[in-house]
């Protein structure tokens, strides 16, 4: 995986990656394919129901909980999605989620259940 900074004529990715291994070691280079892979899968699913204008960032540290950080209120919050149904989990969070970023801290959206961490 090579990749570059963003020409002045190409359009720039709607959210940020975060979690890329620097390291430069064969693992390293492998979980970063997989980190490419989730990204574009996220990116795809959300394009196919305009939900990536609402995304800031994704998390891609642990490829085992991959994470999107939203804006809702002014705040960041961030929700665990789970390794499937990006578009689906992401839609129940922000409903969740809608006018209350002020209060809600993170969201673990697995499937059917939300669960809620609410700021201290």
């Amino acid at each position: 995986v090579i990749l570059g900074a963003v020409g002045k004529d190409e359009a720039r990715p709607p959210f940020v990656l975060r979690g890329w291994d620097e390291s430069k070691t064969e693992k390293s280079a492998k979980d970063n394919q997989e980190r490419v892979k989730i990204y574009l899968k996220m990116l795809n699913e959300w394009q196919d129901f305009e939900l990536a204008r609402r995304v800031i960032s994704v998390n891609l540290a642990d490829l085992q909980d991959p994470q999107a950080i939203i804006k809702d209120s002014g705040e960041s919050v961030t929700v665990s999605l789970g390794k499937e149904n990006f578009a689906k989990r992401l839609q129940k969070a922000l409903e969740v989620v809608a006018n209350k970023g002020t209060q809600i801290e993170a969201i673990i959206s697995n499937g059917q259940n939300v669960i809620v961490k609410y700021r201290s």
